[in-house]
């Protein structure tokens, strides 16, 4: 037993450290178990009688199921005969049968697939290698289109085709879609809610910067603070129109009262864009949250916005625009 393990493993290039006769598995089914369930089973060797065979090869395949040990990966299953034949359709005419799960390797085994990397750089190196056979055809990757035809004729795939690359060649590539840049008009009136924060003022300047002279800021605050007074300054002096008004867009007369004085100051701009970006920020829980809490929150969104509708509903927009965060999807705590 021993000198057969012994052999095995020197041709297998492994190592043994727990030998098990296959009468343990009967015998001493416990310690055997508890045993493997570290480390799993490296070789499993069998040279009886195709029953014996047949025990020791179900019992590997229902390990999974059955035990909480299996045939270790990388392990090995041998089996020692004089039959011209095996069970199961493995043939005994001294050659390896392996099953290689590549999803299983590519999951965890990292070491396995280092070593075989090693392996195979290593080979690279020092092997010249040859054309597996006369059906290899060359094509250039300007002819790719030739080539894949030619493969697809091939009877039964025989045929092998590499593509080759030069600094030379010149292939068809698809170009990206050609965006038309967005625009605004000079001649347009656009009218900002809540935007005259660190985003708002952003975007205004992007506006300004394809083409929009007249920008309409409409919020709670107004221009009194440092960097927006400074802001709409700026705005100013390259030429842009613009008109802020403090007051709150939850408030129906306001909202109509700002788009009246713009449609009447501006008959050369009317208004043709809405960017609604108001908001209040309250945050509590829904369950100490009170109703003027609510509506407190609520109000620039939901009531601001159809006062907008509201007040320009006759007018030709090209957009209205409702911000809103990545908050309404995710959620934050005490603003959900």
């Amino acid at each position: 037993m021993l000198v057969s393990f012994y052999f095995i493993t020197t041709l297998l290039n492994s190592s043994i450290t727990q030998i098990f006769t296959s009468g343990s598995f009967d015998q001493e089914s416990d310690a055997v178990t508890a045993s493997l369930q570290q480390k799993g089973v490296e070789i499993i060797r069998d040279s009886q009688v195709d029953e014996s065979f047949n025990k020791t090869f179900d019992l590997v395949i229902s390990a999974a199921a059955e035990m909480p040990w299996d045939i270790k990966e990388g392990g090995r299953l041998v089996r020692l005969t004089t039959k011209a034949a095996s069970p199961y359709g493995i043939p005994a005419t001294n050659v390896t049968v392996s099953t290689i799960n590549f999803q299983s390797i590519l999951n965890g085994s990292n070491t396995i697939i280092a070593n075989a990397l090693r392996k195979v750089m290593k080979v690279t190196k020092t092997v010249d290698f040859k054309p597996l056979s006369e059906s290899i055809k060359g094509y250039s990757i300007m002819d790719y289109k030739d080539a894949l035809i030619d493969l697809q004729k091939s009877e039964g795939n025989k045929n092998r085709i590499v593509l080759t690359t030069s600094p030379q060649d010149l292939i068809w590539a698809h170009s990206p879609i050609q965006r038309k840049k967005l625009s605004f008009s000079a001649e347009k009136a656009y009218l900002l809610v809540g935007c005259l924060g660190g985003l708002g003022r952003s975007l205004a300047k992007w506006m300004v910067g394809r083409g929009a002279r007249h920008i309409v800021f409409l919020n709670r605050s107004g221009d009194e603070q440092a960097p927006a007074k400074a802001f709409v300054n700026d705005l100013k002096q390259q030429g842009v129109k613009v008109k802020v008004f403090k007051g709150d867009v939850a408030s129906p007369d306001v909202t109509s009262s700002v788009v009246q004085q713009v449609q009447r100051e501006w008959p050369e701009a009317p208004i043709s864009g809405v960017l609604q970006a108001a908001m209040v920020l309250d945050d509590t829980l829904f369950a100490d949250m009170s109703a003027k809490q609510l509506n407190k929150v609520l109000g620039p969104k939901v009531q601001g916005t159809l006062n907008l509708h509201n007040a320009l509903k006759t007018s030709n927009l090209d957009f209205f625009v409702m911000f809103s965060s990545v908050c309404g999807i995710v959620g934050n705590i005490a603003q959900g």
